[in-house]
């Protein structure tokens, strides 16, 4: 029996080839069916997905959510866009920092309790943040 069953969506595979029309059917976190009639009493939950996209999830490569998810570590703003992955860094960074950089980012009032980029990381996972966020250091931080 499938967990999930979405029909009757345009399934696109992230490969560039045009969608198809079918129904996907989901058991645990993997896609266990790709069909034209799947029968919705094989399913646990059924999703109608007609008029929809149905596609892997999108990676933000300019994500500016590093303060945002602190807030929110479910990230629905991203979520509801698609976006499963975000990759954040660029420009702006969560470390490393020096003092005075952290203590510029707290006179706007942002919480700022790190200064390397591993306490960040510690900070944000002690919040409930989902792994599918990935940093690197801005270029200004590594020319300070």
């Amino acid at each position: 029996m499938l967990d999930i069953l979405v029909t009757g969506g345009k399934i696109y595979d992230g490969t560039g080839a045009p969608p198809v029309r079918a129904d996907l059917g989901i058991t645990g976190d993997k896609i266990q069916l790709l069909s034209t009639s799947a029968d919705p009493a094989s399913a646990g939950r059924v999703i109608d997905a007609t008029g929809k996209a149905v596609c892997p999830g999108f990676i933000n490569i300019l994500s500016h959510s590093y303060y945002s998810i602190l807030t929110d570590p479910r990230s629905l703003g991203e979520l509801a866009q698609g976006v499963t992955t975000e990759i954040f860094g660029e420009g702006s960074s969560m470390g490393p920092l020096t003092p005075a950089m952290a203590d510029l980012e707290r006179a706007d009032g942002d919480d700022v309790q790190w200064l390397r980029l591993s306490e960040y990381l510690h900070y944000a996972e002690q919040r409930g943040i989902r792994p599918r966020r990935w940093p690197k250091a801005r270029s200004a931080s590594a020319r300070r």
